[in-house]
Formats: C-alpha cells, sequence, structure tokens
C-alpha cells in the first residue's frame, strides 16, 4: 500500500522544484515507473485550494462588501465616480503570481501586524496614473503611456491604498484587530519579494473603475500568515 503522506511534496521540495523548472534543469519527458496499484496524486500549483470551500465563500462576502466601502471612499477622496468590484478569491504560488505581474506595475508591500509576515497591494500603472491625474483636477482618462509614477503621484497612490487598507481593517475587527501598514513601495515586479517561490497566497482581486479609465487591483496574503485568523473567521460564522 502506498504511504499517501509520502507522496505530499513538502514545501522545500515544491520550491527546488520550481526553481528547476525555471532554470531549465528539469526534464519534463522523465517518468518514473509506477507500481500496479500505486495512486497518482495531482497537484495544480496554480490552485493549491488549501483554504475550504466553506471559508473562501465567507472571505467573498467580506471582501465583496469591503469593495462596497471603498468605492464610497475613494469616491468621496477624488471627488468622482469610482466603483471597486470584487472579482475572485483565489490561492496560488508566489512564484507563479510574481511571473504573471507585468513588469511594470504599482506595488505596496504590506508588513501585516499582527500576523507574521508581509503581503502586498498591487495596482496597474495605468490605472494609477488615471487616478493621479483626477486628483489634480483633471478628468482621470486612460493613459496612451505607462510610466514610473512621480513622488507626488506616489503620494496620492499611497493615500488611496491608505483608505483601502483603512477599509479592511475595518471588515476584519468584528474578528480580530489588524494593523497593516505600508513598509514598501515600488514600481516594478522584480521588486516582489514577500514570500518564498512555493509559499502559496491568498488572492483577492478587484477592478477599479472610474468614469473613463479602469484596471486591476490585487491584495495578496501567505495563507500561513491567514491560519489563526480565518479560524477565528471560520469559528464566529
Amino acid at each position: 500500500m502506498v504511504d499517501i503522506n509520502s507522496a505530499i511534496l513538502s514545501s522545500d521540495e515544491v520550491e527546488r522544484l520550481l526553481s528547476s523548472f525555471h532554470e531549465g534543469k528539469l526534464d519534463v519527458e522523465q517518468t518514473d515507473v509506477i507500481e500496479e496499484g500505486g495512486i497518482i496524486k495531482y497537484y495544480d500549483f496554480k490552485r493549491p485550494n488549501t483554504i475550504s470551500r466553506e471559508k473562501r465563500r465567507m472571505l467573498y462576502k467580506l471582501y465583496e462588501a469591503t469593495a462596497y466601502h471603498m468605492s464610497k471612499e475613494i469616491t468621496n477622496y477624488l471627488k468622482t465616480s469610482v466603483k471597486v468590484n470584487l472579482d475572485s478569491i483565489d490561492e496560488l504560488s508566489f512564484g507563479i503570481f510574481k511571473n504573471t505581474c507585468p513588469e511594470l506595475v504599482f506595488i505596496e508591500t504590506i508588513k501585516l501586524k499582527p500576523m507574521q509576515g508581509f503581503g502586498c497591494i498591487t495596482i496597474d500603472l495605468g490605472l494609477c496614473l488615471s487616478i493621479a491625474e483626477r486628483a489634480f483636477g483633471g478628468q482621470g482618462k486612460s493613459q496612451n503611456e505607462v510610466r514610473k509614477l512621480t513622488d507626488i503621484e506616489v503620494a496620492i497612490l499611497d493615500d488611496v491604498v491608505s483608505i483601502i487598507l483603512e477599509k479592511i481593517k475595518g471588515a476584519w475587527e468584528a474578528f480580530i484587530e489588524i494593523d497593516w501598514k505600508v513598509s514598501e513601495t515600488a514600481m516594478e515586479s522584480r521588486y516582489l519579494n514577500i514570500a518564498s517561490d512555493a509559499e502559496v497566497l491568498l488572492l483577492v482581486s478587484f477592478t477599479i473603475n472610474l468614469d473613463y479609465s479602469f484596471g486591476e487591483m490585487k491584495l495578496c496574503v501567505p495563507v500561513s500568515s491567514m491560519e489563526y485568523t480565518l479560524e477565528k473567521f471560520a469559528s464566529s460564522n
């Protein structure tokens, strides 16, 4: 009989496998002989599914309500209609998330107090430029060219992210008191470094719609940092 536990890859093994794949050292043609009666266990690196369906459903409701409150506060800040929509809640490895990010993207690294570790918020740079233009009195139209933000534009986006973090804090306060703060800002995905490639992330994806532009915002938090919070969250519902 096959020992199921021995067939499950450890975090270190997953990280070595991803590293070999990225370096071109993994022989995808190589196969091992499986003894008759053996069990093949498929592992989807894009969707590890460590969070139960019930917890995922509760998280969706929580962040759907959070998106509504974000919409109201960012509308007040920019003095124009802003609609934040929750698109999806997924799990995937940090390595895969980083590889799917555009080269230029607005990144705010978040210290996850009182939890351990770091998360991040990423926002499309085109959307950031539209937000900054609107804050300076323009219409907030879509930008033809994507570029890095100036210091004053970063200050505007810092304000927007502060609103977002405040609304996330409000959503969780019935279950746990959190104090997430921005620790670093970057505009290139190569500077994303919140976890090892094998670390499983909780990825919350939003679309932010202005009158004349729209773009994606993603909240990424290691599942390991959220385990205690998710247990409290589930037990209170």
